[in-house]
């Protein structure tokens, strides 16, 4: 029933209406926005938040990049403890508009084996990791 309705759907519509399905994921994407995969969308979601904690620094503070070796924490992180708090919950609403659904990025982190991450590659990793398992 499904794939019949996805076949009447794809032959009916107006080609620039046109609907794609994506075979793994049974995912449609309508007026052709492409379907990102999860590396995409956490890519996404944190550069949007890199943005989102740019705009509540300080003037004289240096901007943040969506650099995969920028240093958040540690030994030349850029963000203090609310720095960090401000920045997961800026990514958990990013997350949440580009994937379409809510994702707890703390509950993620705190899962299985608690790999640390220092960088926003490791947490990028991180995040595609738990989010595909």
């Amino acid at each position: 029933m499904l794939w019949s309705s996805l076949r009447a759907a794809r032959r009916g519509a107006e080609r620039s209406d046109r609907a794609f399905y994506d075979e793994r994921s049974a995912i449609l994407s309508l007026r052709g926005t492409p379907i990102l995969s999860t590396t995409d969308q956490v890519q996404q979601a944190i550069a949007a938040a890199v943005g989102d904690v740019n705009q509540t620094l300080r003037k004289e503070d240096a901007p943040l990049t969506a650099d995969p070796a920028l240093v958040l924490v540690g030994d030349g992180g850029r963000l203090d403890s609310l720095g960090l708090v401000n920045f997961i919950v800026a990514l958990e609403r990013r997350l949440a508009e580009v994937s379409g659904r809510p994702v707890s990025v703390i509950d993620l982190l705190m899962s299985g084996d608690g790999v640390p991450f220092d960088t926003l590659g490791s947490l990028r990793d991180l995040l595609v990791k738990k989010m595909e398992s």
